[in-house]
């Protein structure tokens, strides 16, 4: 099975992915083959399905795309649109990118959820630590808060202190992917600079912005150290969508109120 985040992030860095994508295109045959062209040249994790104008827009549309790259404003109920520059900017090409890989996690958290989603679940205190958990911080800015969230596993030798700029870093640039959950951030990076799988919390005292671009406010900080394969990240989730088991979780002043989720 995979590494959960860890995995799923490497296979994002060494391009084993796609993401199936329609092109709206209201130019000539040549700007759209220049379009084309630089998609896949640029960012060979994509797979045009098709280039289209945009009064044929619905009759190339199937379940098979991921979402839709336009030239033009063009807005979809079911489908996330992307308006780029036909010469493909630099703001156009993270935009790409980040949505890409912003599917692919789902896709791969949804199937490594059910794969497990039958498998015994593992008590919220053996997944974190007391040593790892830390409540009631005011921290204003999410970089300092990942720094202070991260430091136990720091100081316990669970990780090397370059995973907090790996994982920051993977925030810049590919956004706010991690929270699947309301205010609630799942930092993670690739393994290099894992020592030993562990987990750790830090719950603010009061929410903050979250992210260098496309901003989500945050509660929770958790730390996922993924060393080796793992269950810690479906273990939790599946504790978490219990009941009001999410609102515990974020609002825990101690460990004693962790240890009261069940």
């Amino acid at each position: 099975m995979a590494m959960y985040f860890g995995t799923i992030f490497e296979k994002y860095a060494k391009g084993n992915f796609s993401a199936n994508v329609l092109v709206v295109c209201n130019g000539g045959l040549a700007t759209s083959s220049l379009l084309k062209s630089r998609m896949n040249l640029i960012i060979p994790e994509i797979k045009i399905q098709s280039i289209c104008r945009l009064k044929d827009v619905d009759d190339y549309l199937n379940k098979e795309i991921d979402f839709i790259v336009s030239t033009v404003p063009l807005q979809m109920e079911d489908y996330k649109v992307i308006q780029v520059n036909p010469l493909l900017e630099s703001g156009d090409l993270q935009k790409i990118k980040s949505e890409i890989y912003s599917i692919w996690y789902e896709k791969n958290c949804k199937y490594l959820a059910d794969k497990v989603k039958n498998e015994n679940e593992s008590d919220l205190t053996k997944i974190i630590l007391e040593k790892y958990a830390q409540f009631e911080q005011s921290i204003e800015d999410w970089r300092e808060a990942i720094e202070i969230a991260a430091k136990p596993l720091i100081n316990d030798q669970k990780i090397k202190k370059a995973y907090v700029n790996d994982s920051i870093r993977v925030i810049e640039t590919l956004g706010n992917y991690m929270m699947f959950i309301p205010e609630i951030a799942f930092v993670h990076a690739t393994p290099e600079n894992v020592i030993e799988n562990a987990v750790s919390i830090l719950n603010l005292k009061s929410s903050i912005d979250f992210g260098s671009k496309n901003k989500s406010t945050v509660k929770t900080i958790v730390v996922l150290a993924n060393k080796e394969e793992n269950k810690n990240l479906i273990n939790l989730t599946n504790i978490l969508i219990k009941d009001d088991n999410i609102k515990k979780f974020k609002n825990a002043k101690s460990y004693e109120d962790l240890k009261s989720i069940v």
